[in-house]
C-alpha cells in the first residue's frame, strides 16, 4: 500500500469534509481507502451536469459516478448533485445515474432585471460601445461590460476619456480586456501617466507579480486592471463595476456573441438580460445562453445579415436527415440555443427582421448552398418564453422549437408576403407542453405547423409533438394550421 494511501486513511479519521476531483476519487487505491474506513454520510456532486454533458471526451470520469458504485461499493449515506445548467433531459440523466428520485428534486431560478445593452457616443470621435449596467452591483461579479470599437488610431486617448466619464468614473473596479500582452503593458502605462492607477496582468508575468496585482485589485488599492483574456477566472470581487474589451470581435455575429458569451458567467448567480436599444442593429447569427433574457426595445430592429459567409453551417436535425433546401446541411437560425434552460426572448414589440427577400430569391432560382436561416430555433431546451416581438422577412420559418419542452409563445406578430417560400410562423417539433396564444401571422406557408421530423425520420426518431394548446390566433395564409410529418 502506498504513503499517500495510508496518509489518505489516516486524514480520513480527523478531516470530516475532504475535497476530491472525480478522476483522484476513482482512483483504485483511493477508493480502497475510503472502502476501508467508516461509511461515507455524504457525497456532494458538483457540476453534475458533466454527468452526462460533455464528459466522454471532457472529463470521462463523470460518467462513472453512478449509484452503483457509491451506495454498494462505498456505502454511502446520501447523495447531492448540484447544478446551474442541467435541462430537463440532463437532469433526467443525472437522477437516473445517481439513483435520486424526483421528489427530491430543488429546482429555482431567478432573474435579475439589472443588466441592460445600450449604445455610446463619445463626442467627436468616430467610437461606438455597447456597455451593460447595473443598479445594484452586488451580486455580479462583473455588473458591466463595455464592447469599444475605435475608427482611428489613437484608442487609449478614447479609453481614458471612457473610463473618467459618466456613469465608470465612479467606478472603483474596472478590467480592460487586450488581445496581445504588450498592449495590456502599454495601456497601464498610459493609465498611470494619467493619474489612473492601473497593473498589466498577462502570462509573461511572473506567478508571485501576478498574485500580487490580483491583491492590489481586490483590496481597491488599483482601481484598473489591463488583462489579457485569462483574468477573472474565479476572481472574487463584488464591486468590479466594469469589463472593458479594448479589441473587438471581427466579425459582427462575434460581436453580438462576445455580448452573450460574457453575459453567460451570470448564468449561476440568477441570470442575466441583454437590453437591446432603439436602433438598428445589423448581425449575423448568435447563441444564447441559459437563465437569459434579451429584451429589445420598442424602437429596436434587429436585422439579418444578407452574407452567407456570416451564418455557421450546422447539422441537419436528426428527425430530418438531411437539410429542407439541399441534401446537405443548414445554416443556423438568426437566434439559436441548444441544451439551455430558462430562456426568454421579448420586449416592447420590438423587431426582427430577417431581410429574406435575398434567401428567397437564391430559393426559387436553386442557388443555395445550405437550406436557409430561421429567425428563432432552441433546441434541446426547457423553460422557453417567446413574447411581444414583431417578426418580419424571415428567409424561412420564423419561430422553430424543436426537441424542447415547457414553451409558451405569446403575443407575437409575424409577417410574411404570402408568396414567400416555407416561411411558417410558429412550427414546434418534437416537443412537450407548448402553449402557442395571442399571435398575428401573416405567412407564405402555414402558420403554425405542428411537427414531429420528417417523413422515415421522424418516425424512426420516435420524439412527438404533445401537450399542446393553441388559441386566440389571427392568421393570414395559404394555410393555418398543420398537424402532420413534415412531406
Amino acid at each position: 500500500m502506498s504513503s499517500c494511501v495510508t496518509i489518505l486513511r489516516t486524514s480520513l479519521i480527523f478531516q470530516p469534509v475532504l475535497f476530491v476531483s472525480p478522476e483522484r476519487f476513482l482512483n483504485k487505491e483511493f477508493l480502497s481507502a475510503i472502502s476501508a474506513g467508516s461509511a461515507v454520510s455524504l457525497v456532494v456532486i458538483d457540476e453534475a451536469h458533466c454527468i452526462s454533458e460533455w464528459s466522454h471526451n471532457f472529463r470521462p470520469s463523470f460518467m462513472r459516478l453512478r449509484a452503483s458504485l457509491l451506495h454498494r461499493s462505498l456505502n454511502v449515506g446520501s447523495v447531492l448533485a448540484m447544478t446551474a445548467t442541467a435541462t430537463t433531459t440532463t437532469l433526467d440523466a443525472i437522477m437516473s445515474a445517481l439513483d435520486i428520485p424526483f421528489t427530491n428534486l430543488i429546482q429555482n431560478a431567478h432573474l435579475r432585471d439589472n443588466l441592460r445593452l445600450s449604445a455610446s457616443l463619445i463626442k467627436n470621435r468616430q467610437v461606438r460601445c455597447f456597455y451593460f449596467t447595473a443598479s445594484d452591483c452586488t451580486p455580479f461579479n462583473f455588473p458591466s461590460l463595455i464592447l469599444l470599437n475605435v475608427c482611428i488610431n489613437d484608442r487609449m486617448k478614447d479609453l481614458l476619456v471612457l473610463i473618467k466619464s459618466p456613469p465608470f468614473a465612479d467606478v472603483k473596479g474596472i478590467i480592460v480586456y487586450c488581445k496581445f500582452q504588450s498592449e495590456t503593458d502599454q495601456i497601464s502605462r498610459y493609465l498611470n501617466d494619467n493619474n489612473i492607477s492601473a497593473k498589466s496582468y498577462h502570462s509573461g508575468i511572473f506567478a508571485k507579480e501576478r498574485g500580487n496585482v490580483q491583491e492590489l485589485f481586490a483590496s481597491n488599492k488599483i482601481r484598473v486592471v489591463v488583462a489579457t483574456v485569462a483574468f477573472g477566472m474565479g476572481l472574487d470581487k463584488r464591486d468590479v463595476g466594469a469589463v472593458i474589451h479594448y479589441s473587438l470581435p471581427g466579425s459582427l455575429e462575434e460581436y453580438v456573441q462576445t455580448a452573450v458569451d460574457h453575459l453567460s458567467q451570470y448564468s449561476s448567480n440568477g441570470g442575466s438580460q441583454l437590453y437591446v436599444p432603439p436602433g438598428r442593429w445589423l448581425t449575423g447569427s448568435f447563441n444564447l445562453t441559459s437563465h437569459f433574457t434579451l429584451f429589445l426595445h420598442k424602437d429596436a430592429v434587429i436585422l439579418a445579415s444578407q452574407d452567407e459567409s456570416e451564418w455557421p453551417v450546422i447539422e441537419p436535425l436528426p428527425s430530418y436527415g438531411r437539410g429542407r433546401d439541399t441534401q446537405g446541411g443548414r445554416y443556423s437560425s438568426l437566434i439559436f440555443g441548444t441544451n439551455l434552460t430558462d430562456i426568454v426572448i421579448t420586449g416592447d414589440n420590438g423587431t426582427l427582421d430577417g431581410q429574406g427577400e435575398v434567401w428567397w430569391q437564391k430559393f426559387h432560382k436553386g442557388e443555395l448552398s445550405y437550406t436557409r436561416p430561421y429567425l428563432i430555433e432552441i433546441m434541446h431546451s426547457d423553460d422557453i418564453q417567446i413574447s411581444n416581438l414583431t417578426l418580419v422577412n424571415s428567409p424561412s420559418w420564423n419561430v422553430h422549437p424543436v426537441y424542447s419542452s415547457n414553451i409558451v409563445v405569446r403575443g407575437i406578430t409575424i409577417l410574411a408576403p404570402v408568396n414567400s417560400p416555407n416561411t411558417d410562423g410558429i412550427n414546434p417539433d418534437s416537443c412537450t407542453n407548448t402553449r402557442i396564444e395571442d399571435c398575428y401571422i401573416v405567412s407564405g406557408d402555414d402558420c403554425v405547423a405542428v411537427k414531429s421530423g420528417w417523413d422515415e425520420y421522424g418516425i424512426a426518431y420516435g420524439m412527438p409533438t404533445k401537450q399542446l394548446v393553441v388559441k386566440r390566433l389571427t392568421c393570414i395564409s395559404p394555410t393555418s394550421v398543420v398537424i402532420a410529418l413534415e412531406d
